[in-house]
């Protein structure tokens, strides 16, 4: 097969995990002997082509001008989809839907569409108009998980796959069962953008109590984003700085360390569709303590891998951080359960079904 895979953006320029997901799937279906063309907006300083791992990426340029400038883009990446003569066209969120659309109508080729989390659970009201034709045209509609498939039959009532995305068990080493309460450091990791949306201050609140029973604690920041300065100040205010280590953006290579490196993950979010670093987690052997948000039940199970808690709950957060911490007995038996349930989300496996649903496009 030929295949395009859209999305706005992608690396290295911007690494989130739909763009880490893409590299991944693009990689493994070339690995599989396919025609692999990733398609996104053009980042300044690279290439319009390259090659990487086995796939093609183009990028194209995007003018910064409203309704113009989008409509040039689309007209940009129908003319590359002539060029390539693709079997299928893959889309990688709901928002660019309208592009799958277009190359079924221009090209005549099926076109599948994955949604990914803000695209479903908080979309523009003219994004959530488009999105209803992109779902009633699409050959394949896939959701990462059943919370967001439910969400998307409200829109409208059709067949959609639930495929979450996976991880790369490899590149993942398991957290040390050796420590123990004893230990100089506790580590607790969030790995992320620096975002409102990511509910940061109250893991930060959370802080000051943990540090009363466990002065050793650490709070590790691998990110960066937009309330860095207000989260540092809040730290500082609530005279948690020495505690809260701001490590900024890594790469990507870099996550698995400060993952092998910590006790427990902690996800104080609002709002999430499935973050690729709580699988990163899992597959670390890393208990997760996470919001009740949608979906995320899915995957942490209350006192088998995690915890889940309410979000904007500093005081619960904080207690089921410390549970963690204080209890080793508790942490290995969570540590083996999230190496386990990490089995199920390998790379592999999740690419070899959505070639799968490919061939059923297709052969439909």
């Amino acid at each position: 097969m030929r295949i395009v895979i859209f999305l706005t953006s992608f690396l290295p320029e911007w690494v989130g995990g739909t763009e880490i997901a893409t590299h991944n799937i693009a990689k493994i279906l070339a690995r599989f002997g396919h025609d692999v063309h990733v398609v996104a907006a053009r980042d300044g300083g690279l290439a319009e082509y390259s090659l990487v791992d086995g796939y093609h990426i183009h990028r194209l340029p995007e003018p910064k001008i409203r309704i113009v400038g989008v409509l040039f883009f689309w007209l940009r990446t129908i003319a590359l989809l002539r060029k390539i003569e693709p079997t299928i066209v893959h889309v990688q969120d709901l928002g660019n839907g309208l592009l799958g659309l277009l190359s079924k109508i221009t090209i005549r080729v099926p076109y599948v569409v994955w949604a990914q989390g803000s695209d479903v659970y908080s979309p523009r009201t003219l994004e959530k108009i488009s999105s209803k034709l992109v779902l009633a045209y699409a050959d394949a509609v896939l959701a990462l998980t059943h919370d967001m498939k439910l969400a998307l039959t409200r829109w409208y009532q059709r067949s959609i796959s639930v495929l979450p995305n996976g991880v790369n068990l490899s590149e993942f080493v398991q957290s040390s069962h050796d420590e123990t309460t004893e230990s100089v450091a506790k580590r607790i990791v969030f790995v992320g953008s620096l975002r409102p949306v990511k509910g940061l201050r109250f893991l930060i609140e959370a802080m000051k109590l943990v540090i009363e029973r466990v002065p050793t604690a650490q709070l590790v920041l691998v990110g960066e984003g937009e309330c860095r300065a207000r989260l540092e100040l809040l730290a500082k205010n609530l005279k948690v700085d020495e505690f809260v280590n701001f490590v900024g953006r890594v790469p990507h290579n870099s996550v698995a360390k400060y993952l092998a490196s910590s006790q427990v993950f902690a996800l104080p979010s609002l709002s999430e569709g499935l973050p690729l670093v709580v699988l990163e987690s899992l597959a670390s052997g890393l208990p997760v303590v996470a919001t009740k948000i949608r979906g995320m039940s899915e995957f942490i199970v209350d006192n088998e891998n995690g915890f889940l808690v309410e979000p904007m709950n500093s005081r619960e957060l904080a207690e089921k951080i410390l549970l963690v911490l204080g209890n080793d007995e508790l942490r290995r038996r969570m540590s083996d359960n999230c190496l386990m349930r990490a089995k199920q989300y390998d790379w592999q496996e999740i690419v070899t079904r959505l070639e799968s649903i490919y061939f059923d496009c297709i052969n439909d």
